[in-house]
């Protein structure tokens, strides 16, 4: 919903529903759709069940890193973090202004890290570049 601009819920019963409801502009309604689409592909519907680790007993524990930066760090949202983390179901932990931390099943977070991925290229940063003055121009370019 927030990076598509739309509103989105499942018509009647959440549990049972397989009919998504969504709203918003053109453009966004397509751009969620793909996403959901995208979704259904990597995490295909099972029946539910009380018992994750039986629910994915095929797949094992994995956990990866996301390396970042102290500019990135600062504009990421954690209210985004925990959105991607309640979609994929593996665990999301941003440590500071090093890495997000990804854990759960392989099918997890691979999608989680897709997401991650995504999120990251589409932020919206800005850092102040001062070019150094006791650096000649075409030195600092050549060692650039």
């Amino acid at each position: 919903e927030h990076e598509t601009d739309t509103f989105c819920f499942l018509e009647g019963d959440v549990d049972s529903s397989d009919r998504l409801l969504i709203f918003g502009n053109h453009k966004g309604r397509k751009q969620a759709e793909r996403k959901v689409r995208e979704l259904i592909r990597v995490r295909p519907r099972q029946p539910p069940s009380d018992n994750m680790a039986e629910r994915y007993k095929s797949e094992t524990m994995t956990k990866t890193e996301v390396r970042i930066g102290p500019v990135v760090a600062g504009a990421i949202e954690s209210e985004r973090l925990l959105a991607i983390q309640h979609t994929c179901g593996a665990k999301v932990t941003q440590n500071g202004s090093e890495s997000i931390v990804l854990h759960g099943y392989e099918q997890q977070v691979s999608l989680a890290k897709k997401q991650v991925h995504e999120y990251i290229y589409n932020l919206r940063v800005e850092e102040d570049f001062i070019v150094p003055r006791d650096i000649p121009f075409h030195v600092f370019i050549a060692k650039g």
